[in-house]
């Protein structure tokens, strides 16, 4: 982190050493690049003295990654930004029992429904662990991931929808099983959201 920011200072200080008897075009090009010099400093400066009540993790594409910054608890600015001012409807298949609590939410009135879902579990579904894997961390792993998602794909025929934890991972597994399997293989930015759920 630190040899990226030497490096971003060093950017940074050309640019302001540029004489400002430039022509009018490129001193403004001149200003905008400081700026966003400026802003990046802010943001390794940030990374380095991340305080433990937040977390960053880089998103996106590997063309185009994004840093993002966000507290680990945010009960507290739901709380002042949102709970006392609006009214919320918050849905999903996986929420956690102690939900109401992380959110702030227990200090505000609320009401928590359970509707079920119309999902036959036990007829539908078939839980599998691969017990033989490498250790995530080895340099195995990621071959032996490949070749296990393969083979569970192959075994249902395609019709497999499989999430994983960054882009980097999903793009991997895209490259390694496309030229390997009969079905088309799609993945997300591939298409617009909306095409890629009718395709």
């Amino acid at each position: 982190m630190s040899h990226a920011r030497d490096r971003v200072e060093r950017i940074a200080n050309a640019l302001r050493n540029v004489p400002d008897t430039v022509p009018a075009d490129t001193a403004a090009r001149k200003q905008r690049a400081v700026q966003s010099a400026t802003a990046l400093l802010i943001d390794l400066d940030l990374l380095t003295s991340l305080p433990d009540t937040d977390v960053a993790w880089i998103e996106g594409p590997p063309d185009s990654p994004v840093l993002r910054v966000a507290p680990i608890d945010v009960a507290g600015v739901l709380g002042e930004k949102l709970w006392d001012r609006r009214t919320a409807i918050l849905t999903s298949a996986t929420l956690p029992p102690n939900t109401a609590t992380r959110l702030g939410l227990d200090r505000f009135a609320h009401r928590v429904i359970d509707v079920g879902s119309p999902f036959d579990y036990e007829r539908s579904a078939l839980l599998y662990c691969a017990a033989a894997m490498p250790d995530p961390r080895s340099a195995e792993y990621r071959d032996a991931l490949h070749t296990e998602l393969e083979s569970l794909i192959v075994a249902a025929g395609g019709r497999t929808l499989a999430l994983f934890t960054s882009w980097r991972a999903m793009h991997d597994a895209v490259d390694h099983l496309r030229p390997r399997l009969p079905w088309t293989v799609l993945a997300q930015g591939d298409l617009p959201k909306a095409a890629l759920q009718e395709a």
